[in-house]
């Protein structure tokens, strides 16, 4: 069995910033993260909470905050 990550994002820039992440960067992350990890959606964790079981393939959601 395997992990499941929730990633949450604040805000995202045109540009570089020293806090927060650019669109280029958000660009390699994603990539990244569906590359290597299977990504699923919040309604997809509750459902493997609720079941008490784990994903076969270590997931991650990808959720953004109020920016």
């Amino acid at each position: 069995m395997a992990n499941i990550f929730i990633i949450n994002y604040h805000k995202i820039y045109p540009r570089h910033n020293n806090s927060d992440v650019s669109c280029d960067t958000l660009d390699l992350e994603l990539s990244l993260l569906k590359r290597f990890f299977n990504v699923i959606t919040l309604d997809d964790v509750c459902d493997y909470v609720i079941s008490e079981r784990l994903p076969k393939r270590t997931s991650v959601a990808i959720t953004f905050d109020d920016g």
